[in-house]
């Protein structure tokens, strides 16, 4: 299905008898039903040929190795090696080895290594751009 954008990138999903079934895109828990004519006056569609998308990035992830370390009884470090061989670390901390949550430090990593997948490939997909 296409993708469309106004603030939030919505994705078309469907067509019944009231109009579009819409959801934001990745997100198929909250679908609703927009006017066909509403529709279009007030979404663009968006080009997917030259845009960095979540199912992109997740599939990345899902083919990267990744390896959890507990240091210090308080500290968390997150080594994440991509498809391409590429590798990311991160880490976080608290200050009381008492509130140190493995799983809640491993969280905040994997969020950091994304954001930077995101950043990385949006530079990747500017440089092939900029050199057509």
């Amino acid at each position: 299905m296409k993708k469309y954008q106004k603030i939030t990138p919505i994705e078309v999903v469907g067509i019944d008898e009231m109009g579009y079934v819409v959801q934001n895109v990745g997100d198929s828990s909250d679908q609703w039903v927009i006017n066909p004519d509403k529709f279009e006056e007030t979404y663009k569609e968006v080009n997917t040929s030259n845009t960095v998308t979540q199912s992109f990035i997740q599939d990345i992830i899902d083919n990267s190795i990744v390896e959890v370390q507990t240091i210090f009884d308080k500290c968390t470090v997150v080594s994440c090696q991509l498809p391409n061989g590429f590798i990311i670390v991160e880490s976080s901390a608290c200050v009381d080895p008492a509130n140190y949550d493995v799983k809640l430090g491993a969280q905040i990593c994997m969020e950091r290594i994304t954001n930077k997948i995101w950043e990385l490939e949006g530079y990747r997909l500017q440089d092939e751009l900029s050199n057509k």
